[in-house]
């Protein structure tokens, strides 16, 4: 497999393909048997969701850069969350002497199968477990990972990280991803039967599924025309500092124009390292399409008048294994406020590729 990152990239879609790895050329023998799982089962939706992860081309291209940029050879990596091992066999190929990948999900057993596939066994070490089990004989480099959903705010992720830079990296080791930084931006009222294209019988009262949707913060991919003020910065987290997993933070917009405010946007850019970053922006086209931009609901949308302050309180609050994001939006006295449950938002199937 050649080093460079433009190169790599076109192995994920070649896994996508073939339906196997193809890391290298092969001569006419069997192909290597299914992996059994040996812990619960990998459903179709779930192993969709890993393939879409390493054909969303920008995503890959920025990771497979940082590792470019960090990897020296004869480093170690620890990667968690290593999914189907993508990362994890492009940091060996790039010079690593060895990486530890920790994944408890079933997708480690086609993560081992790959690796086998490919003849990286003897340096490719698998643990399935919670990486704040897992005891590693030495301490890495380099620290991968991608922990996130739609937003940084998902499950366990700040604890995982937090653990693992203190245990598993040495003194001065890098970090991938660097840093997050949080945005949001106001949006208008959108029709929620024609953003879903409900199926089903005409007429059919889908009115009970619409109110729930109405209070929920929802996997979204805005489109510029939509948006009604800039992006403002919310904060963000720098992992080899942030400790604490919840997040809060104000904005306040003055609208140029009357408007009917239907929803908050908000979203992440990442900053691998210093030179490789990526945005997840709604003005910005060249965006990844694992994540686009959640959107929380303003049920029932905010008239305003032109000229009027608009203000935000949005709140993420760590709840064990979920996020609680919380937000109340805001004129002249008049108030809107939502709590929904995030962490296992999934992304919708109609998202534009882009």
């Amino acid at each position: 497999l050649p080093s460079p990152a433009s190169s790599l990239v076109a192995v994920a879609f070649a896994v996508v393909a073939t339906g196997t790895a193809t890391w290298r050329a092969t001569s006419a023998t069997a192909a290597p048997a299914p992996a059994s799982l040996s812990r619960g089962t990998l459903s179709v939706y779930e192993f969709e969701q890993y393939l879409g992860m390493i054909t969303d081309s920008i995503r890959v291209r920025a990771y497979l850069q940082a590792l470019e940029e960090v990897i020296t050879p004869g480093c170690s990596v620890v990667e968690i969350g290593t999914g189907l091992g993508f990362f994890a066999f492009a940091a060996l190929r790039l010079g690593a002497a060895k990486v530890f990948a920790i994944e408890c999900s079933p997708s480690i057993e086609i993560a081992r199968s790959l690796c086998r596939a490919n003849g990286l066994e003897d340096r490719c070490f698998f643990y399935e477990q919670d990486s704040r089990t897992v005891e590693l004989p030495e301490r890495c480099d380099v620290l991968l990972s991608d922990l996130r959903g739609g937003l940084p705010f998902h499950g366990n992720h700040i604890q995982v990280l937090q653990d693992a830079r203190t245990r598993f990296l040495k003194p001065g080791g890098r970090m991938i991803p660097w840093r997050d930084q949080h945005f949001a931006c106001l949006t208008r009222a959108f029709p929620l039967e024609a953003s879903l294209a409900l199926p089903g019988p005409d007429p059919f009262d889908w009115t009970p599924c619409l109110q729930r949707l109405q209070h929920q913060a929802t996997r979204w991919w805005g489109q510029e025309k939509e948006l009604l003020t800039p992006a403002q910065k919310l904060g963000e987290w720098n992992y080899t500092t942030v400790s604490q997993p919840d997040f809060q933070a104000t904005a306040a917009w003055t609208v140029s124009q009357p408007a009917s405010i239907g929803g908050v946007l908000v979203w992440f850019d990442a900053q691998l390292t210093e030179a490789v970053s990526f945005s997840n922006s709604p003005t910005e086209v060249a965006s990844p399409r694992s994540y686009g931009q959640t959107c929380c609901s303003v049920w029932p949308p905010l008239l305003v008048e032109a000229g009027a302050t608009v203000c935000l309180d949005w709140k993420a609050k760590s709840m064990k294994k979920d996020y609680a994001l919380c937000w109340e939006v805001g004129s002249s006295g008049v108030w809107r406020r939502n709590c929904s449950l995030f962490a296992k938002a999934r992304p919708r199937g109609d998202q534009p590729i882009r």
